[in-house]
């Protein structure tokens, strides 16, 4: 489970910032799920989603610098 203040890539939205884990009073959700509120960086708004979502839309961490730099260096050895 990501914490709040961790940054994740969620879907095609891009890194958002985990503001809390909760439990949103809002028409739609399930009162008994837990939901990340999220907080885009590259755009307005605030997103809930499922805690578990099953896979419904990607979220992972944000890799850093050294991990994106030896995935690069992979490439050429990729067929």
């Amino acid at each position: 489970m990501f914490q709040p203040g961790e940054l994740l890539v969620y879907g095609s939205t891009g890194v958002c910032r985990v503001e809390e884990v909760t439990r949103p009073n809002l028409s739609g959700t399930d009162r008994e799920r837990l939901y990340y509120r999220l907080k885009p960086l590259q755009q307005d708004g605030v997103i809930y989603t499922p805690v578990e979502n099953n896979g419904k839309v990607p979220i992972r961490p944000v890799i850093t610098a050294e991990e994106a730099e030896a995935l690069i260096d992979l490439v050429p050895t990729l067929r």
